[in-house]
Parts: C-alpha cells; structure tokens; sequence
C-alpha cells in the first residue's frame, strides 16, 4: 500500500518523537555496540586488592588462681611420705616421680588440672585386683578432690551381680538371675563394656542396689549434687527398660525402643536423698536387662572424678575383650588414663611372654580411639612371690614399660622401685603391709600406694609449671632424682 506525502510526513515525526522518549541507557549501548572496533580493547588494569583483614587473635586462656599453692603441698606430701616412710626403709621415695620422654604425654591432662574449677576433671584408673579392691583409688580421689572438688562418683557397677567383692566403700545386693561375663573369661555369651563386667537380669522381677555407703560421707564429697546419672546398658527390641531410685521415686530409662542391638548411653536426672541406689528392669516378661555400669557426675561444674575401674585376675589383652571400651570411654571423655596392670601377665609362669608389648600398645590404642588427646600413665608392679617362690621378673616389666611409654607417648610411674624393688614384699609384709600371699598387699598397704600415687601426680603438675619445656628421661639412670 502506498502512502500519502502527508501520512509519510507524520510517520517520520512519530519515530523522532520515540527516539527521542527512549532512556539514556539505550543510546549508550547502541552507541558501545556501533563503535566498537573489531579489536577488543584492553580491559583497565584492576584497583589494587586491599590488604586482607587479619582474623582476630583469641584471647589466650588465663587458668583460675587455684586456693591450693601447689610447691607448699608438694612440701607437705613429701614430709609426710617420708615421715611415714621411717617404719619401712626399702620404700625408696626417689622414685615417686612420674617420668615422661616428651612433655606432651601429660599435657591434657595438666591443662585440665589447670582448668578443674570451670571444666569436669576425669581420671580412669584401670587395673586389676590392686584397683578392684577400690583402696587405693578412693585416697587417689579424696586427695584430688581436696584440691579440685568433688565432680561425682564416676563409673560404679552393680558388682555382686558378677563378683564377690565391691570396691572399698560400696555395698552392692541383687536378687533374681543374673548371668554374668567379666574380662578374665575367654568365651563372652555378651558385649563387656569399660567397667571389664557385665550383667543380664532376666526377668522383670530382678533388682540390684548399690549403698554407696561411706562414699556420701567421705572428705570433701557432695553427694547431694550427684544428680546426673548416665547408664550405659543394651537396649533394643527384647530388651526391659531401666528403673532407677535414688529415694525420691523411680525414673524409668527407655531401652526397649532404642537402636537393635546397640549400647545406650541415657542421661538420667535423679535426686539422691539416700546413699542406696535401686536398680531394676521395667516391662513384661520375656525380656532382659544387660547392664556394662552407670556413671554418677554432679550437677556442679568443674570438680574431679577418679573412677576405679578394676577387675581381679585382669590381664592387659583382658580389656581388649571389652567391645564397648572405646565407645563408653570416648562417652565419658578422660584427661587422664592410667593403666594399672601386669601382675598376672608374668606372676604365674615368672615370665614375659612375647606377645605382651602387643597387647600394651593394643590397649593403650583403644584407649587413644576413644580420645586421641587423653593422657596415659602406666605403672609398673609390685615386688611379688608365686607359691613361695620370687617372682623376678619386676626388672624387666620396668623395661618394657619404659621402652613403651617412650614410643607411644606415655608417661610411667615406677611403682616397682618406689616400692623397694626386688626381694622386698617380704619386709612390707612385716610392717603389716602386705597379705600372706606375698601378692596383694593389705588395706593399710593399697592406702599407702593411693597417697604415693596422688604426690606423684601432684608433683609432676608442680614441676610442669616450674619447667615449661624439656622432659623427665625414661629409663632406670633417669629415674633418680638427686
């Protein structure tokens, strides 16, 4: 169609108008695009990048002033140590010294010392007999609660249930059917856990109760804030549930809903108003309840605990039975690991058998799992007799434990010639110190190794302060102190 003059006229008027209605933006880019040389340009060299923000430095930890002047109660420990030590001379205190090749080995464990009055404080003391007897782990806690407070009674177990004896201060009952494993038997029909025992109540009509007894009384404990209990038990499908009573009415601990074939680990708060604590299964019959120990922590922060965890006849490769040590010892999370183990490792054959250093380094493996920052310590024995004989072989079980501790980064406490060394139990015996058997010692005896046990802790914390590097060498020269 062909337009007239005036009609091309008016459209040409119309299109300079929409040009010139068009925003800024639009002449711009088609004026970029219709001069752009077939060449890019050089893109303008970029801004100097400004220097980067330095990220802030934390604040550097200030431990709190402690109330106790640590050199003044080194002082005191020794004197009274060597005022006690006058009625037996082969106790040779040169040696109650906790020696390490690399400070690093007790460094976790000093910054918790450092800290105990903000943060929980934790000791595990493993071992055998010695340790289940709880003598001298109960003076190892009250003396570190007298420094640091009381954090709760740690790890407990209902021990009639699985064993004739109790640690020192604790009254454990039962009534029903329980089967039993612990760490010295072979074949296992159930999962160990820490604690080396285990015990499977099968009817709902079973019950466990553990008085804590004299444990609520001792120096400086606050039973009253023991309000925080952790049971470690199987729980699954065939699994009862848990009752616990502490005196102020049952709290019921579901197991039966829980993970198959699993260890539950359930908090509990509970109000101890007595010192006896109930224990029984919940549900109907068919049903069981596995039981590997509870943990009793106070509601206060900061505070130490120092569990015993002791199984007579143990050996080292007996707690590599347990299946659930690395779970329940990374639950409860330790500063300090001491390894308090060895007499029935060489006290019957008077031997040590090849295969021991694998089974130390074994352990002290599962217990770095659990928590790769935990201190370890290690102990050496006792000066000992089998049926009459000496048993010779304390020398060489020092060695090995040194050689150990200074390749796995561990610490040793020499109990071995602390305590007189070779061919003198017979004198402890003498004093009163030491049973017939010439292989445990009495209960005056585990308290005195308890007190030793606590200086040399003490100390080496005192002289980790005074020495911010360097190292105690290992090995029988370095042993001595001037």
């Amino acid at each position: 169609m062909r337009l007239h003059p005036k009609q091309l006229v008016a459209s040409a008027l119309c299109s300079l108008m929409l040009l010139a209605s068009s925003p800024a933006w639009a002449f711009s880019s088609a004026r970029a695009v219709a001069h752009q040389p077939p060449d890019a340009a050089v893109a303008p060299a970029p801004a100097p990048p400004e220097p980067p923000v330095a990220a802030p430095v934390p604040a550097a930890r200030v431990a709190p002033r402690s109330a106790v002047e640590l050199p003044k109660l080194v002082a005191e420990n020794r004197a009274r140590a060597e005022a006690e030590n006058r009625s037996l001379p082969p106790n040779d205190l040169r040696y109650d010294t906790i020696q390490f090749a690399d400070r690093a080995a007790l460094e976790t464990f000093a910054t918790a010392w450092a800290f105990s009055s903000e943060e929980r404080l934790r000791i595990v003391h493993i071992g055998d007999s010695h340790v289940q007897a709880g003598w001298s782990t109960a003076v190892l806690r009250d003396r570190m609660r007298a420094i640091h407070g009381d954090g709760g009674y740690g790890l407990v177990f209902p021990y009639s249930t699985a064993t004739p004896y109790a640690p020192e201060r604790l009254v454990t009952k039962h009534g029903g059917d329980w089967n039993r494993v612990t760490a010295i038997h072979n074949g296992l029909s159930f999962p160990l856990g820490l604690v080396g025992m285990s015990s499977r109540a099968t009817a709902a009509t079973d019950w466990a109760t553990i008085d804590f007894g004299r444990s609520f009384s001792a120096p400086n404990s606050a039973s009253a804030n023991w309000t925080k209990v952790t049971s470690f038990c199987r729980e699954g499908p065939g699994n009862l549930d848990l009752s616990l009573d502490w005196g102020s009415g049952p709290v019921v601990v579901p197991l039966a809903a829980g993970r198959p074939g699993r260890l539950g680990v359930q908090r509990a708060e509970l109000a101890p108003t007595r010192s006896l604590l109930r224990i029984a299964p919940v549900g109907a019959d068919p049903g069981s309840l596995e039981c590997e120990g509870f943990s009793i922590e106070s509601s206060q922060p900061g505070g130490v605990i120092v569990d015993a965890v002791g199984v007579g006849g143990a050996q080292f490769r007996s707690f590599l039975r347990a299946e659930y040590l690395v779970e329940q010892l990374g639950e409860i999370s330790p500063d300090l690991v001491i390894l308090d183990l060895g007499t029935n490792d060489y006290l019957y054959e008077n031997r040590i058998e090849p295969a021991l250093e694998s089974e130390i380094r074994a352990l002290i493996g599962r217990v770095r799992r659990a928590k790769p920052s935990a201190s370890i310590l290690l102990t050496t024995v006792q000066d000992l007799e089998y049926k009459r004989k000496a048993v010779t072989q304390g020398d060489a079980f020092v060695e090995l434990i040194q050689r150990i501790a200074a390749s796995e980064g561990c610490a040793v406490w020499d109990w071995f010639h602390l305590s007189g060394g070779q061919g003198t139990l017979q004198a402890w015996r003498e004093a009163g110190l030491a049973r017939p058997d010439m292989i445990h010692l009495t209960k005056e005896g585990y308290e005195r190794k308890g007190a030793a046990l606590a200086d040399a802790l003490t100390e080496v914390i005192a002289w980790m302060e005074q020495h911010p590097e360097g190292s105690r060498l290992l090995g029988a020269g370095a042993m001595r102190l001037p």
